[in-house]
């Protein structure tokens, strides 16, 4: 249950994505369901008004996201009106991803048993705390990505099941030598959302090559190339996946500018390549990120501290190649296959627990 379809690559639809082609490959049928609208009854009209053309763009070209993430032709994509439960197909488990999707599972007239919510932030972007803590207590199976997510969900008196993400080491390769890149070619992602750090990551390069006038800069996002990217930033509006491990593995330094993040999948994938990670101290990030030994962390919006560190590889190379090496070797900790093997253990745990009680009422 996304909130919406994206129109472009999104880390936690991805990760949604990706353990639905699992489940459909493993035999399971999987149905993904996209709303017109969930928060209608809070919408002024000319917000509900912008629902409209969304709704004929459904209606004449469909919806899926298969222009830009490989989905398993066996998954099911499905717009509905709402999400609540008349107008969502019927299921034996169903899995709510966003914040205000789980308010709506909770209402359905289904055992608890079979309603999920894969946590994989702090939604409170634009709602308030405690309707975050509400959603945990919503009376749903929660999943969390990660240890500091679990401390949330704890803290709002719920339990949660921690299943940290994984990564496709099939999609993404080292396959530029770490100790033969420029160690002056620096790459980041863009985002057009604030807590992305976009801004503080080019007036963190703008830095840099003050003190380094021929760093390479390479960014790509979903967006299109923004007006305050400067000139000599080369830049690739969603990549494919030969440029996107071409950016990672031309990259010396990947810089991560977020002041939040629920996991932080691009850091991952850098490591992958053999990129050296600088980074804040969201605590995504430090999930994967040990500072000084395979990464450099600052304190978020340390936009001083961030350039240090940035230099601090370009000046040093036996650090800059350690901490890559260090890192591309952590992240191997995070596969796929590990953290599928335990969402579908739960989930046959669930349709288990459910036959047992169909027979139960069938033999009394």
């Amino acid at each position: 249950m996304p909130s919406k379809a994206p129109d472009g690559p999104v880390g936690g639809y991805k990760v949604v994505y990706e353990y639905a082609n699992r489940l459909a490959a493993d035999g399971f049928q999987v149905t993904i369901v996209y709303p017109l609208t969930y928060r209608f009854s809070e919408q002024s009209p000319a917000d509900r008004l912008k629902t409209i053309p969304r709704a004929l763009k459904w209606i004449v070209k469909g919806i899926s996201c298969k222009k830009w993430f490989a989905l398993d032709p066996r998954v099911c994509e499905k717009a509905v009106l709402s999400l609540n439960e008349r107008d969502v197909p019927e299921g034996d488990v169903y899995v709510a991803t966003a914040l205000h999707t789980a308010f709506y599972l909770a209402q359905y007239k289904i055992p608890s048993r079979r309603k999920f919510y894969l946590i994989q932030g702090f939604e409170n972007w634009r709602d308030s705390d405690t309707t975050v803590y509400d959603s945990y207590k919503a009376g749903l199976h929660n999943i969390v990505i990660s240890d500091w997510l679990h401390r949330h969900v704890t803290a709002a008196g719920a339990e949660a099941e921690i299943i940290k993400n994984g990564f496709d080491f099939n999609y993404f390769k080292l396959s530029v030598p770490i100790e033969e890149r420029d160690p002056k070619c620096v790459s980041m992602m863009w985002h057009s959302e604030e807590r992305k750090g976009g801004p503080l990551g080019l007036k963190v390069l703008q830095a840099v090559k003050e003190r380094h006038p021929d760093l390479k800069v390479i960014m790509f996002g979903v967006p299109e190339r923004p007006a305050c990217m400067p000139e000599w930033v080369e830049y690739h509006c969603r990549p494919d996946r030969e440029t996107h491990n071409m950016i990672y593995n031309r990259s010396a330094i990947y810089l991560a500018p977020s002041y939040q993040e629920g996991w932080g999948l691009t850091v991952g994938e850098s490591m992958i390549c053999g990129a050296a990670v600088v980074c804040t101290d969201t605590l995504g990030f430090l999930e994967m990120v040990t500072d000084g030994k395979n990464g450099l962390i600052s304190p978020c919006g340390e936009a001083e501290m961030l350039t240090a560190n940035v230099c601090r590889l370009i000046e040093d190379p036996e650090l800059r190649i350690a901490i890559a090496r260090e890192g591309n070797l952590r992240i191997r900790e995070f596969s796929w296959e590990r953290s599928y093997d335990r969402l579908k253990a739960l989930i046959r745990n669930s349709l288990l627990e459910t036959e047992t009680k169909k027979q139960v009422r069938s033999d009394s």
